[in-house]
């Protein structure tokens, strides 16, 4: 039973879950043509990586946040498996994500484990740290403690908290 005094971390030590996952290696490639027009952002730079994830980081957290895809023209521009993150603008979070996979016909992912086997590296490098903090702002939110074993190694540790209600309403 968790008591509601405690601490959003202990309640995250308490419940979460703790899995390994590959590191995917990410290759910076060029701006798609209209990703603003696709996806609602200018993009800072794309990065490809495994499984044809695509990886898209904005200027701000608010671009996350206000990020409205159009998921027909992102399928037929080769951007159907598309992670879009920034860095947080809290003390809480590392950086932020969304996750949408309409190729697959899952719109939008609402927490997404397996796009951090290519997001924890990418902001461990950015940030030079080797345990990050995720916040995925979809609808229903989800909080992800990962860590990265060595830089040079495909290891990582995620820690999937099981949360159900919203930390942010957009």
């Amino acid at each position: 039973m968790i008591v509601d005094e405690q601490t959003d971390s202990y309640r995250m030590q308490k419940i979460a879950t703790e899995m390994n996952f590959p590191r995917y290696p990410l290759t910076k490639i060029d701006i798609t043509r209209n990703f603003k027009e696709i996806i609602g952002f200018e993009p800072v730079e794309i990065y490809s990586s495994s499984y044809n994830w695509k990886i898209a980081i904005a200027h701000t957290e608010d671009d996350i946040l206000k990020a409205a895809p159009n998921f027909e023209i992102m399928k037929a521009k080769g951007l159907g498996s598309l992670m879009i993150t920034a860095k947080s603008n809290t003390k809480n979070f590392d950086f932020v994500v969304r996750c949408f996979v309409p190729m697959l016909g899952i719109n939008e992912d609402p927490v997404t484990g397996s796009a951090h086997c290519a997001l924890t590296p990418l902001w461990a490098e950015k940030l030079g740290k080797q345990e990050l903090n995720s916040l995925q702002l979809s609808k229903r939110t989800g909080k992800l403690r990962v860590k990265l074993i060595n830089f040079l190694s495909w290891g990582m540790i995620y820690y999937f908290p099981m949360r159900t209600e919203p930390v942010y309403n957009h």
